[in-house]
Order: C-alpha cells, then sequence, then structure tokens
C-alpha cells in the first residue's frame, strides 16, 4: 500500500495494520510502574486497567481501586466505596461487557467472604449484587487454585479452598443479566492449576498439567503433552486458539488449543513471576505486579506492568531506527521532525504504546525530511513506524510532552 500525498500533505494510511493496530512480534513492553502488590484483583477495558485490592507481606491488605491508562502511562485513585467489604485478598475477579465483578477471598479479619460486587467503569460507582452461593472459599497459591472464566453471557466460578482447607470441585455459574447463581457441575479433579474457555468449551488444567474439557455437560480428559511446566500464576493470556503461560523461571509458554502444541516463547522481562494478575485485552497480554519466586527474592513485591504482543497473527519483520533517522525534538511538543537515510519509504505511522494506530498529518518537506503535526496527542509514550516497500518497519519510541 503506497502513501497517498493530497495538498503536499502525506496522510497516514493502515500499511500493516490489523483491526487498527500494529502488532509486534513476541516482544515485551514495560508499560507503567505503579504500587508494590500482590494476589490484587484486576480487569482491563479498552485501554484501561483497573486493579486493586490484595495485599503486601507480611500481611497489609488493602482495598484501594486505580485506573491505569497503558495508552498515556497515567494512574488514577478511583472510587473504593465497598460499603461492607473489608480490605482482603483471595478472591475473584472478572471483566463482562463494561463492568468488572469481584469477590470472595478473605478479609482482615480472617473471615472468608460471599461477597460480590460489581464495579461500572462508565460511573465510577460499585454495585453490590448477589452474594455467591455456594460455600465461602479463596485462592490457594499452588495447585488448589480459585478461578473465574467467562463463557459468552455466563461466569464461571470454580476451584480453591474453604476455611478448612479443603478444595472445592463444585463448580458455579452467575447470570450477569438476572444476578442470580446456580451450580453448574462437579469438577473431576481435586487440582486446578488454572483455566480458560474457548468456543463452547471450558479447560481446566490440573496438577499434572492434564487438561479437562467441559462442554454440553459433559467431560473428557486431555492427557499431558508437556512436563514441568511449573506454573505461577492462576491467570493466563488467551488471544484467538492460543492460551500464554509464565512459569516459574519466568518463561512464556504457548499452548494452541487446536493441535495441542506446546512452544517455548521470549522470556518475561520483568521481577515478578508469582501471585500477580494476567489480563488479556487489544490482542496482547499484560502482566501486573506480584511476587518474586525464586530466593533472595521470594518475599518481594513489585511494582511494574508489562505488556506481551504474541506473534499469533502475520508479522512483517521489524527493525530499530536507530542511525537511519534523526527524530526531533523528543519529547515533542505540536511537531515532531525527521530525517532519514531511508529512501524506500511506503508509509509513517504513529500507533499508541499497545498499538493503537493515532491519525496524524505528516508533511513531507523535502526528500526524506517529514514533520509529524503530533499536537492531538495527549502527554504520554508512542511509537513511530517507518514502512518501507518490501514491508520492513523501523520503529522508534517518541514522547509527547
Amino acid at each position: 500500500m503506497k502513501a497517498k500525498v493530497v495538498n503536499k500533505y502525506l496522510y497516514l494510511l493502515i500499511g500493516i495494520i490489523f483491526n487498527s493496530r500494529i502488532y509486534a512480534q513476541d516482544q515485551w513492553q514495560v508499560i507503567y510502574q505503579c504500587f508494590l502488590r500482590q494476589e490484587q484483583l484486576a480487569g482491563i477495558l479498552n485501554n484501561k486497567i483497573y486493579t486493586g485490592f490484595g495485599r503486601i507481606l507480611p500481611g497489609v491488605l488493602f482495598n484501594d481501586w486505580y485506573e491505569v491508562d497503558v495508552t498515556t502511562n497515567n494512574c488514577l485513585y478511583k472510587n473504593n466505596n465497598l460499603p461492607t467489604a473489608y480490605p482482603y485478598y483471595g478472591g475473584v475477579s472478572v471483566t463482562f461487557s463494561n463492568v468488572i465483578y469481584i469477590g470472595l477471598g478473605i478479609d482482615n479479619f480472617g473471615q472468608m467472604l460471599s461477597d460480590w460486587w460489581m464495579y461500572n467503569t462508565s460511573t465510577n460507582q460499585w454495585i453490590q449484587k448477589q452474594s455467591f452461593s455456594g460455600t465461602k472459599r479463596m485462592d490457594a497459591t499452588g495447585n488448589k487454585r480459585l478461578k473465574t472464566i467467562l463463557l459468552k453471557d455466563t461466569i464461571y466460578l470454580v476451584g480453591g479452598i474453604d476455611s478448612n482447607g479443603i478444595f472445592r470441585k463444585d463448580i458455579w455459574k452467575y447470570f450477569p443479566g438476572t444476578d442470580m447463581w446456580d451450580y453448574e457441575t462437579d469438577y473431576p479433579d481435586s487440582t486446578l492449576l488454572t483455566a480458560f474457555a474457548y468456543k463452547n468449551s471450558i479447560y481446566l488444567m490440573d496438577a499434572s498439567l492434564n487438561l479437562w474439557k467441559y462442554e454440553n455437560k459433559q467431560w473428557s480428559f486431555i492427557p499431558a503433552s508437556i512436563s514441568n511446566l511449573c506454573l505461577t500464576s492462576r491467570d493466563n493470556i488467551l488471544i484467538g486458539n492460543r492460551v500464554y503461560f509464565i512459569n516459574c523461571n519466568c518463561q512464556m509458554i504457548e499452548y494452541n488449543i487446536d493441535t495441542q502444541a506446546w512452544t517455548l516463547k521470549s522470556n518475561y522481562p520483568g521481577n515478578s513471576c508469582i501471585n500477580n494478575p494476567i489480563l488479556s485485552g487489544n490482542n496482547s497480554g499484560y502482566i501486573l505486579p506480584g511476587e518474586g519466586y525464586t530466593a533472595p527474592n521470594n518475599s518481594t513485591q513489585y511494582n511494574d506492568i508489562w505488556i506481551y504482543f504474541p506473534d499469533t497473527l502475520t508479522y512483517v519483520k521489524q527493525q530499530e531506527i536507530h542511525s537511519k533517522c534523526i527524530i526531533y525534538p523528543n519529547p515533542c511538543g505540536d511537531d515532531l521532525f525527521l530525517n532519514t537515510s531511508l529512501e524506500n519509504i511506503d508509509n509513517v505511522i504513529v500507533s499508541d504504546i499497545i498499538g493503537n494506530q493515532i491519525t496524524c498529518d505528516v508533511q513531507k518537506l523535502k526528500d526524506n525530511m517529514y514533520k509529524v503535526d503530533v499536537r492531538s496527542l495527549v502527554t504520554g509514550v508512542y511509537f513511530l513506524f517507518l514502512k518501507e516497500k518490501d514491508n520492513t518497519i523501523f520503529k522508534t519510541k517518541i514522547i509527547k510532552r
């Protein structure tokens, strides 16, 4: 696709973009450093992560709630008005439509909870919903995790331990439309590492890495084809037909649901590898703060948020701009200038930190020199891409003041 020149302006075209996004390949990017925390609750809607509650060792609990804009790296304190809820951890959270549900877990008095709350991101309000109808329970590190799974318009809840430390096999479903809980079935195994949904099925992974598939009220068994996965988070990244897990060596592992193939991906470069939420959104994965897994950091909390760009789609070759382009000023104000030695530029693209294309006018001043109008950008971090005719893409980071 060639750039289009109208009235001396080079307008940004789609280029190598899928669904208005530019995709990196198997790459990590730190996008924010926020509060120290582990076992917090979280959800993602559009370009914003909502997170809070949880604890830091040796047992300090929280009931705060934050909004992190991944495009601007801004973190805002939000409403944590839960009238009957104390600071707590070990609960669950799930995003549905434009709201986030949280609940269960244990409070700072050691009491397990059955509370179920809905946070409306549009109104910044919490609404108490119908309490969980089953036995009170909480998440337990190891192989007795508590997990929610969203399948179409129904939220499923499975696992966790009760007040006696017994793993709960009963699976419950919650209907957001009617605000009702109902028992569904029992899980055949006594251990749970993680879970996910794909098409019309729910998949639960036991401690031996076998998968239990639940569809049409029937269970089927998929024996493990990998060993020593060593999962440290109950969460995973689900994009299309592929699921991504982080193991205790901070390695990303990809599982293809259709082919049942496992593939080792690039290492997670962050510090926290245990008890941290992992979110899926915008065809990317987000790793939130957690706790160190191995000594001497196994009692240390971290505050970094990372984004993972998988390679589940078709990608183009990418290279860093480095010496091939001079960009100034950076940080920039209203205009950004670039002078490049590249002679076959086919397109110029600006995107936010997670890859969403942003329309900006680019004026070609003379051969290989351009002026980018960035006055419409809000303060934050962005990517600038130069695409050549052979589909090689050169990229660099720019900062808007």
